[in-house]
């Protein structure tokens, strides 16, 4: 995917892989039932007010405000979604000038009867942690974050013994999570 102006790369990807279930075939809709992407490639920033927009996904008419309900609600139409080994430059006010490259080993979105269950494992640069998992269900429609909410264990391995941790290895943080709209 490229810049506006078709000059700069700002979104690129070494693997898609589609899956379709007979049913939606024999119904005539040709919409994949599973998405997979490999090798994403990403930059994403978050500002002082503490705004988070990926480059790429601004909305063509509002570059600042980044449409996330679409993102959302095109989400709903796939059973499966999984992202492998993407590269995500992050920037933001406090991190290092030069920014942090982040490695998304695996992320997936697999809906459910009542919501979906998500998983996903991050690989931070060492001096931060080795390891960082999620997991969790969602309740409530994907694309109505104001009805959301579930349970989610957050795991972070450290790479060494960090004083500031309580604990030399490993973190893990249950947390129960609810969503409403914002103000």
């Amino acid at each position: 995917l490229y810049s506006v102006d078709g000059k700069e790369e700002v979104l690129s990807a070494d693997r898609l892989s589609v899956g379709f279930g007979l049913l939606r075939l024999i119904t005539g809709d040709l919409t994949p039932t599973r998405v997979e992407l490999a090798g994403l490639s990403l930059e994403a920033n978050i500002d002082e007010n503490g705004k988070f927009s990926v480059m790429g996904f601004e909305d063509a008419n509002d570059p600042d405000a980044p449409d996330y309900s679409r993102w959302l609600k095109d989400l709903t139409r796939f059973q499966r979604v999984s992202l492998k080994d993407c590269e995500i430059e992050l920037t933001a006010p406090h991190l290092p000038e030069e920014g942090v490259h982040l490695v998304l080993s695996e992320a997936r979105i697999i809906r459910t009867d009542s919501g979906s269950e998500l998983d996903a494992e991050l690989l931070p640069p060492a001096e931060y942690a080795k390891r960082i998992a999620m997991e969790g269900e969602l309740a409530g429609p994907l694309d109505q974050p104001s009805q959301w909410n579930g349970n989610f264990k957050l795991t972070a391995r450290t790479q060494q013994p960090n004083p500031d941790l309580t604990s030399p290895s490993d973190i893990q943080s249950p947390m129960y999570i609810v969503c409403r709209p914002l103000p």
